[in-house]
Protein backbone atom coordinates (compact mmCIF):
# COMPACT_ATOMS: atom_id res chain seq x y z
CA UNK A 1 0.00 0.00 0.00
CA UNK A 2 2.64 2.84 1.07
CA UNK A 3 4.61 1.94 -2.17
CA UNK A 4 1.29 2.28 -3.77
CA UNK A 5 0.51 5.75 -2.60
CA UNK A 6 4.15 6.32 -3.27
CA UNK A 7 4.01 5.57 -7.07
CA UNK A 8 0.74 7.85 -7.11
CA UNK A 9 2.20 10.59 -5.49
CA UNK A 10 5.20 10.70 -7.44
CA UNK A 11 2.94 10.49 -10.75
CA UNK A 12 1.02 13.45 -9.41
CA UNK A 13 4.24 15.63 -8.85
CA UNK A 14 4.89 14.77 -12.45
CA UNK A 15 1.73 16.01 -13.80
CA UNK A 16 2.29 19.20 -12.00
CA UNK A 17 5.38 19.74 -13.10
CA UNK A 18 4.32 18.75 -16.70
CA UNK A 19 1.65 21.19 -16.22
CA UNK A 20 3.52 24.50 -15.09
CA UNK A 21 6.11 23.81 -17.75
CA UNK A 22 3.38 23.83 -20.04
CA UNK A 23 1.84 27.28 -18.71
CA UNK A 24 5.34 29.14 -18.16
CA UNK A 25 5.71 28.59 -21.98
CA UNK A 26 3.53 31.46 -22.43
CA UNK A 27 2.41 30.37 -25.88
CA UNK A 28 4.27 29.37 -29.52
CA UNK A 29 7.01 32.08 -29.34
CA UNK A 30 10.16 32.61 -27.14
CA UNK A 31 11.23 36.56 -27.72
CA UNK A 32 15.13 35.75 -27.82
CA UNK A 33 16.47 38.80 -25.63
CA UNK A 34 20.43 37.06 -25.23
CA UNK A 35 23.12 38.40 -27.97
CA UNK A 36 21.39 36.67 -30.33
CA UNK A 37 17.87 38.84 -31.07
CA UNK A 38 15.08 37.41 -32.40
CA UNK A 39 12.39 34.16 -31.58
CA UNK A 40 12.02 30.40 -31.70
CA UNK A 41 8.88 29.14 -32.26
CA UNK A 42 8.84 24.63 -32.06
CA UNK A 43 12.04 24.44 -32.14
CA UNK A 44 13.29 27.05 -35.09
CA UNK A 45 14.87 30.15 -34.28
CA UNK A 46 14.66 33.57 -36.16
CA UNK A 47 16.73 36.02 -35.81
CA UNK A 48 17.09 39.72 -36.63
CA UNK A 49 20.16 39.95 -39.83
CA UNK A 50 18.42 36.37 -40.93
CA UNK A 51 18.01 36.59 -44.90
CA UNK A 52 14.58 37.68 -44.62
CA UNK A 53 13.41 35.69 -47.70
CA UNK A 54 14.71 32.48 -45.97
CA UNK A 55 13.09 33.02 -42.67
CA UNK A 56 9.57 34.26 -44.40
CA UNK A 57 9.37 30.65 -46.32
CA UNK A 58 9.92 28.81 -43.06
CA UNK A 59 7.98 31.14 -40.91
CA UNK A 60 4.92 30.87 -43.98
CA UNK A 61 3.18 33.80 -44.90
CA UNK A 62 1.53 36.46 -43.91
CA UNK A 63 -1.93 38.03 -43.50
CA UNK A 64 -1.32 41.80 -45.45
CA UNK A 65 2.49 42.98 -46.44
CA UNK A 66 2.97 46.98 -46.53
CA UNK A 67 5.42 48.71 -48.17
CA UNK A 68 7.73 51.83 -47.17
CA UNK A 69 8.42 54.31 -50.42
CA UNK A 70 9.44 57.54 -51.32
CA UNK A 71 5.44 58.67 -52.29
CA UNK A 72 2.63 60.49 -51.39
CA UNK A 73 2.93 62.20 -47.92
CA UNK A 74 6.06 60.99 -47.34
CA UNK A 75 7.50 62.56 -50.59
CA UNK A 76 5.27 65.77 -49.45
CA UNK A 77 7.26 66.31 -46.38
CA UNK A 78 10.70 64.83 -47.07
CA UNK A 79 13.42 65.34 -49.75
CA UNK A 80 14.72 61.93 -50.84
CA UNK A 81 18.09 62.36 -49.04
CA UNK A 82 16.60 62.88 -45.62
CA UNK A 83 13.87 59.68 -46.72
CA UNK A 84 16.91 57.78 -47.23
CA UNK A 85 18.52 58.37 -44.07
CA UNK A 86 15.20 57.11 -42.41
CA UNK A 87 15.20 53.93 -40.70
CA UNK A 88 12.50 52.38 -42.19
CA UNK A 89 13.07 53.41 -45.73
CA UNK A 90 12.50 51.37 -49.08
CA UNK A 91 11.47 48.41 -45.92
CA UNK A 92 8.65 45.63 -46.32
CA UNK A 93 6.66 44.62 -43.53
CA UNK A 94 5.11 41.61 -43.32
CA UNK A 95 1.68 41.53 -40.67
CA UNK A 96 0.75 38.44 -39.12
CA UNK A 97 -2.06 39.80 -37.91
CA UNK A 98 -3.31 36.49 -36.12
CA UNK A 99 -0.69 36.06 -34.31
CA UNK A 100 0.44 39.50 -33.66
CA UNK A 101 3.46 39.72 -35.10
CA UNK A 102 5.15 41.79 -37.75
CA UNK A 103 8.56 41.09 -39.52
CA UNK A 104 10.23 43.71 -41.30
CA UNK A 105 12.42 43.84 -44.05
CA UNK A 106 15.05 45.91 -44.94
CA UNK A 107 16.56 46.69 -47.99
CA UNK A 108 19.69 44.22 -48.39
CA UNK A 109 16.50 41.93 -47.90
CA UNK A 110 17.43 40.91 -43.99
CA UNK A 111 15.39 41.07 -41.58
CA UNK A 112 15.80 44.35 -39.77
CA UNK A 113 12.91 44.62 -37.17
CA UNK A 114 10.47 42.28 -35.51
CA UNK A 115 7.37 43.02 -33.21
CA UNK A 116 5.46 41.57 -31.26
CA UNK A 117 1.80 42.65 -30.01
CA UNK A 118 1.53 41.78 -26.30
CA UNK A 119 -2.13 43.61 -25.92
CA UNK A 120 -4.49 43.03 -29.06
CA UNK A 121 -4.95 46.37 -30.79
CA UNK A 122 -7.58 47.23 -33.43
CA UNK A 123 -5.02 45.78 -36.57
CA UNK A 124 -3.80 42.89 -34.84
CA UNK A 125 -4.54 39.74 -32.39
CA UNK A 126 -2.47 39.57 -29.15
CA UNK A 127 0.45 37.78 -29.80
CA UNK A 128 1.06 34.55 -27.83
CA UNK A 129 4.23 35.21 -27.11
CA UNK A 130 6.90 35.56 -23.76
CA UNK A 131 10.81 36.42 -23.31
CA UNK A 132 13.11 34.43 -22.67
CA UNK A 133 13.24 35.56 -18.62
CA UNK A 134 9.37 35.12 -18.57
CA UNK A 135 8.19 38.35 -19.49
CA UNK A 136 4.69 38.49 -21.23
CA UNK A 137 1.19 40.24 -21.08
CA UNK A 138 0.72 41.62 -17.40
CA UNK A 139 4.51 42.15 -17.27
CA UNK A 140 4.89 45.73 -15.23
CA UNK A 141 7.67 47.99 -15.72
CA UNK A 142 8.88 47.31 -12.24
CA UNK A 143 9.40 43.59 -13.98
CA UNK A 144 11.44 44.55 -16.83
CA UNK A 145 14.04 46.62 -14.47
CA UNK A 146 14.30 43.54 -12.18
CA UNK A 147 15.37 41.17 -15.17
CA UNK A 148 17.00 43.93 -17.38
CA UNK A 149 18.16 46.64 -14.89
CA UNK A 150 18.40 50.25 -15.72
CA UNK A 151 17.74 51.16 -19.74
CA UNK A 152 19.62 52.25 -22.27
CA UNK A 153 17.37 55.04 -22.83
CA UNK A 154 13.74 56.00 -21.84
CA UNK A 155 11.04 57.50 -24.16
CA UNK A 156 7.60 59.29 -23.11
CA UNK A 157 5.13 60.08 -25.72
CA UNK A 158 1.34 61.34 -25.86
CA UNK A 159 -0.31 60.50 -28.98
CA UNK A 160 -4.51 60.20 -29.89
CA UNK A 161 -5.11 60.17 -26.09
CA UNK A 162 -2.95 57.61 -24.57
CA UNK A 163 0.42 58.16 -22.76
CA UNK A 164 3.48 56.31 -24.36
CA UNK A 165 6.47 54.83 -22.54
CA UNK A 166 9.05 53.07 -24.41
CA UNK A 167 12.57 51.16 -22.41
CA UNK A 168 15.17 50.63 -24.60
CA UNK A 169 18.49 48.14 -23.91
CA UNK A 170 20.98 47.32 -26.14
CA UNK A 171 23.09 44.09 -27.88
CA UNK A 172 25.32 46.34 -29.40
CA UNK A 173 24.54 47.54 -32.52
CA UNK A 174 20.28 46.21 -31.68
CA UNK A 175 18.05 47.22 -29.70
CA UNK A 176 15.01 45.38 -28.13
CA UNK A 177 12.43 47.65 -26.53
CA UNK A 178 9.24 47.33 -24.36
CA UNK A 179 6.53 49.50 -25.24
CA UNK A 180 4.08 50.61 -22.55
CA UNK A 181 0.57 52.36 -23.12
CA UNK A 182 -1.17 53.59 -20.57
CA UNK A 183 0.76 51.86 -17.74
CA UNK A 184 0.37 48.27 -19.56
CA UNK A 185 2.52 46.35 -21.56
CA UNK A 186 1.52 46.29 -24.97
CA UNK A 187 4.48 45.59 -27.55
CA UNK A 188 7.89 44.17 -27.52
CA UNK A 189 10.09 45.45 -30.78
CA UNK A 190 13.67 44.35 -31.55
CA UNK A 191 15.34 46.34 -34.24
CA UNK A 192 18.29 45.78 -36.32
CA UNK A 193 21.26 48.57 -36.35
CA UNK A 194 18.84 50.53 -34.52
CA UNK A 195 21.48 51.90 -32.01
CA UNK A 196 22.57 54.68 -34.04
CA UNK A 197 19.37 55.96 -34.59
CA UNK A 198 18.04 55.75 -30.74
CA UNK A 199 21.37 57.45 -29.88
CA UNK A 200 20.47 60.54 -32.14
CA UNK A 201 17.00 61.11 -30.57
Amino acid sequence: MKLHALRRNLFAALLLSVSTTICMAGGPFQILTGQSLGFSEKGKRYLLGDSAKSLLQAFGPSEQVSEDNYEGSTAENFTREEYDKHYLAYTRSHMYVNDGVTITEGRDGRVRGITFRIAATESYSASPARTDTGLSSGSSLRDVYRIYGEPFKTKQDELLGYKSLRVYYRRGDHVFSFNFKDGRLSSIGLNAGYLPYLEGK
